[in-house]
């Protein structure tokens, strides 16, 4: 069973420029509901959007997660990818904990299309004894690459660009994939 809470003041579901979305998530599986596992997981969500000038937009997503219980690999929580941590594949990482935030300044450069400078940072650590690093970065700004590593961290600074449509063609350059993908990552 799953409850969820959410708060909307976003002034355009698919591109906003200001307010906010709070949102909470609870999952419940098993005890006394039948199944095969018995578990919770907790999710929480904040997101807020400011107008700083003339179309240019400042935005700040963070997510935090946790669950305990017998969790099938198929509820794990995810982290990798366009909506959490780009750089890395489509749910890379899995965990019964989670962390990920974003933060995006938007700008526009043309028609509808706009620059996007960007840092994302998160983990979804599997219970481990091994030390973890301090992880990767990506900082995004227009098909411009390069990578340091700096004893256990790495960084990347990419160019993004965005088309506002409601159906993005597939212009996406491939994104590389670090050596080292344990321990906190941001990109």
């Amino acid at each position: 069973a799953t409850w969820q809470k959410v708060y909307d003041s976003r002034d355009n579901i698919y591109d906003p420029t200001r307010g906010r979305r709070i949102s909470t998530t609870v999952q419940w599986a098993g005890h006394g509901f039948g199944g095969d596992f018995d578990y919770y997981k907790f999710t929480g969500e904040y997101r807020t959007y400011k107008s700083i000038g003339k179309g240019q937009v400042l935005a700040f997503r963070a997510r935090l997660g946790f669950a305990q219980g017998d969790v099938p690999y198929s509820q794990l929580f995810t982290v990798g990818g366009a909506d959490s941590l780009r750089g890395y594949e489509d749910d890379q990482f899995r965990g019964k904990k989670m962390y990920n935030a974003t933060v995006e300044y938007r700008v526009p450069l043309f028609n509808k299309v706009s620059g996007v400078l960007f840092t994302d940072i998160g983990d979804a650590p599997m219970e481990t004894t091994k030390k973890r690093p301090l992880g990767y970065a990506d900082l995004s700004i227009v098909q411009l690459k390069s990578f340091a590593d700096r004893g256990d961290a790495r960084a990347k600074e990419e160019l993004g660009k965005r088309l506002s449509a409601p159906v993005a063609p597939p212009t996406a350059p491939p994104k590389a994939t670090p050596t080292n993908t344990t321990g906190a990552r941001r990109s």
